[in-house]
């Protein structure tokens, strides 16, 4: 699976359309957004980008290689899935060999980085497992759909248990009735426990659910691989 995963280094670097920046965008392919974290931070390791931490993991919308201009960039992809994605590109047989040229380049380099990794015992989720789970926290709240007839008004900061061994992450939200017109109605807030569950040791959300006071479920998710459920 693709993830777009955000990671910061520890000096500057001058990246496209950004110019000097500590953070970059990188597109990683793995089994789960840890894998694919992982991948991007050994690319990182192996071009001396002096990797610090993994910030986030998304789960890229684009999962066909066929679809990226650059499939080469796409960090720890198989080269076979690579020389295949850019074999079926219309560009100029000569674009064409400096892609696969790159794509061999980075498939060395995130070999390289994973094997430094794994001499120097680094992980790419421990040290920054809490921040990682934080935006993975964040999106599912954005993406979640708390119904029709309800607003959002104000949610609290999450609470949650340090360390990859705990997996649930909440926050209390306040929503209020929504009127035709889209408004806030006349009615008292209502206090809502949203809760994101995560894989133990991992930035995999299993579950997003809502529950209201009564412990009744409330809304749906929207976001792929998140399934609103009731409350145990």
């Amino acid at each position: 699976m693709i993830h777009l995963i955000t990671i910061d280094l520890q000096e500057q670097v001058h990246a496209q359309a950004l110019g000097l920046t500590k953070t970059l965008h990188l597109y990683g392919w793995g089994r789960d957004a840890t894998e694919a974290g992982r991948n991007v931070m050994a690319y990182c390791l192996g071009a001396n980008l002096s990797p610090e931490r993994i910030r986030g993991a998304i789960r890229s919308q684009k999962q066909d290689f066929d679809s990226f201009t650059f499939p080469e960039q796409i960090y720890g992809l198989p080269p076979g899935f690579g020389r295949l994605a850019i074999s079926k590109s219309k560009s100029s047989e000569t674009m064409i060999d400096e892609a696969l040229k790159k794509l061999e380049s980075n498939h060395q380099l995130t070999q390289l980085g994973l094997k430094l990794m794994a001499t120097l015992n680094l992980r790419s989720d421990s040290p920054c497992l809490e921040e990682a789970r934080r935006a993975a926290a964040d999106q599912a709240f954005v993406d979640f759909d708390f119904g029709d007839d309800v607003r959002v008004e104000a949610a609290n900061g999450w609470d949650y248990l340090d360390g990859p061994g705990a997996t649930a992450w909440t926050r209390t939200v306040f929503v209020a009735p929504r009127k035709a017109d889209g408004q806030a109605g006349d009615g008292l807030l209502q206090v809502v426990r949203f809760t994101v569950s995560f894989e133990v040791g991992s930035l995999d959300v299993v579950q997003v659910c809502a529950v209201d006071e009564k412990g009744d479920p409330l809304g749906a998710s929207r976001c792929q691989g998140a399934q609103a459920a009731p409350a145990p």
